[in-house]
C-alpha cells in the first residue's frame, strides 16, 4: 500500500512539473507583455499552444485576458485545437472573454473564423452579455454585433437594457450615445423601475452621476442599494452616499 501511496505522489508531482513547464500558462509571462517572437520562441521550447491548465484557461484566453497584442492572439489561433467554439473557463469562448476585454479587432476576427455569437457560457451568457456585465463599453464592439444582426435593444432577466448595464462604466457617454441611436433611452427603467443613474451608481463615479441628473436622468431608492452592491472590482466610499 505505501508503494502505491508513494508510486501515486510521485505520478502527481510529474504530471504537476509538467504542466508548469508550459511557460504560456504563466500570468507574469503575459503581464511581461511579451513579444511575437518570445512567445514563439516559448514554442519552440515546448510550451503547447492549446493545452489547458488547472482552471481550463488555455495561451489564447490568457493572452486576450492580459492584453496581448493582436499578432499574438491571431497567431495562437492559428494552431490546432484552438478553434473559435472551445470552451474553456465557464465553459466561455474566445469570443466571451475577448467582448469582455473591448477588443473589436479580435472580436471581428472571431466572428469571421466562425465563432457563434450566441454561444452560451456555464450561466447561460451570450458573449455580448458576458461582455456587457464584465465592463465593456466600446461602441465598436457594439457595432460588430450591431452588423452581424445582434438586437442592442434586447433587455435582461431584470429588464435592463445595454444602456443600463454600461452605465457604471461610460464615464464618457460614448456607449450610451451609440445606443440612444440604435433607438435606447436614458429615460427607460427595468422591470423594477431602476433608471441608468440607480444601474451607474454601481461604481460611484460621481461626474457621471452628476452628468447624468444634469441630462434628467434621476435616481430612484434603489440608488443606495446598487451603490452598496458595488462591482467585482472596487467597493463605493462615503463620498458616493453623501
Amino acid at each position: 500500500m505505501r508503494k502505491i501511496i508513494l508510486l501515486s505522489f510521485f505520478t502527481l508531482s510529474i504530471f504537476v512539473q509538467a504542466q508548469n513547464k508550459n511557460k504560456l500558462h504563466d500570468q507574469n509571462f503575459w503581464k511581461s507583455n511579451p513579444t511575437l517572437d518570445a512567445v514563439k520562441a516559448e514554442i519552440n521550447n515546448g510550451s503547447h499552444p492549446s493545452e489547458m491548465n488547472a482552471m481550463d484557461f488555455d495561451a489564447v484566453s490568457l493572452a486576450i485576458n492580459n492584453n496581448a497584442s493582436n499578432d499574438i492572439i491571431k497567431y495562437l489561433l492559428t494552431f490546432e485545437g484552438n478553434n473559435p467554439e472551445k470552451k474553456t473557463n465557464h465553459s466561455r469562448t474566445y469570443l466571451h472573454w475577448a467582448t469582455a476585454r473591448g477588443n473589436a479587432e479580435i472580436v471581428a476576427h472571431l466572428i469571421q473564423l466562425g465563432a457563434d455569437i450566441n454561444a452560451q457560457d456555464s450561466h447561460f451568457d451570450t458573449p455580448l452579455v458576458f461582455g456587457v456585465n464584465a465592463g465593456m463599453f466600446q461602441p465598436e464592439v457594439f457595432e460588430v454585433y450591431a452588423k452581424k444582426g445582434v438586437d442592442l435593444t434586447q433587455r435582461n432577466k431584470n429588464g435592463a437594457t445595454f444602456m443600463m448595464l454600461v452605465a457604471p462604466y461610460d464615464t464618457e457617454f460614448s456607449a450610451t450615445d451609440y445606443l440612444a441611436k440604435k433607438g435606447l433611452s436614458l429615460k427607460d427603467t427595468d422591470q423594477n423601475g431602476a433608471t441608468v443613474f440607480d444601474y451607474a451608481a454601481r461604481t460611484g463615479n460621481i461626474a457621471t452621476l452628476k452628468a447624468l441628473l444634469k441630462k434628467g436622468v434621476k435616481p430612484t431608492g434603489q440608488a443606495l442599494v446598487m451603490a452598496a452592491q458595488g462591482t467585482r472590482r472596487a467597493a463605493n466610499t462615503l463620498e458616493v452616499y453623501k
